[in-house]
């Protein structure tokens, strides 16, 4: 898992103070086309504390891109879910597992690499915010063959003096 630095300044009585984050998050793949499950854990942090709302957001964009909006629902379950126009109707947040909660992407497309905050307001407790990073694998459409003279080559090539000197670049192309 890649680290992730985060760097705070505050200022207390006019000396800054700073100091460091590191923290671990999950990184997963997905393949341009399919469907991904990006986690977010829901456990309040105590027993009698519920879901009071849920923020998605991908780090490189300034609005949630997901909303999941318990706060007049007597529970998670039957909470108002708003999707962005980023995610539009390819995206569903399923909490019925709250440990295992994740929001579902389908179909993956090459845009929606990234990293993702998942942010949960509880009605009592802290807010809790988990970090998940997608990167979307685009598999290859077109490999050419050329030499160094820019010349593209297709099935046999040659033939070549033993001691010649041969150039080959292998472009593929997603």
């Amino acid at each position: 898992m890649p680290n992730l630095t985060l760097e705070y300044a505050l200022t207390l009585s006019n000396y800054p103070v700073f100091f460091k984050l590191h923290a671990e998050y999950p990184e997963i793949q997905a393949v341009i086309g399919s469907t991904v499950s990006l986690p977010c854990n829901l456990s309040p942090p105590s027993n009698d504390d519920i879901i009071s709302l849920v923020l998605w957001y991908r780090l490189d964009l300034p609005n949630p891109i997901y909303t999941l909006d318990a706060r007049s629902a007597p529970s998670a379950d039957m909470a108002k879910h708003f999707s962005s126009k980023v995610l539009g109707s390819r995206a569903y947040f399923n909490v019925s597992r709250r440990s295992l909660a994740h929001l579902k992407i389908d179909p993956v497309e090459e845009d929606d690499a990234g990293e993702y905050r998942c942010r949960v307001d509880f009605k009592r407790g802290r807010t809790m915010s988990r970090l998940v990073k997608l990167n979307v694998i685009v598999p290859v459409k077109k490999v050419s063959i050329r030499g160094r003279d820019n010349g593209t080559y297709s099935g046999l090539i040659g033939p070549f003096t033993e001691g010649d000197s041969l150039v080959l670049i292998c472009e593929a192309r997603g």
